[in-house]
């Protein structure tokens, strides 16, 4: 490792590279889902504030 530039060594220090698969989800599959459920949610608002009629 002592071969390596300082910028490789730093872009695997999780002991992963880039192209390893155990079945776990990217980061960006994971922000996917969570951006889905965070829009379920507002329409769940949004639904339940037009159930409450004009309480304001």
């Amino acid at each position: 490792m002592a071969n390596q530039p300082d910028n490789e060594r730093s872009n695997n220090q999780s002991g992963r590279s880039a192209n390893d698969d155990n079945g776990d989800m990217s980061v960006r599959e994971a922000g996917q889902k969570g951006g889905q459920r965070v829009r379920e949610l507002v329409e769940e608002g949004k639904q339940s504030e037009g159930d409450r009629g004009s309480d304001r």
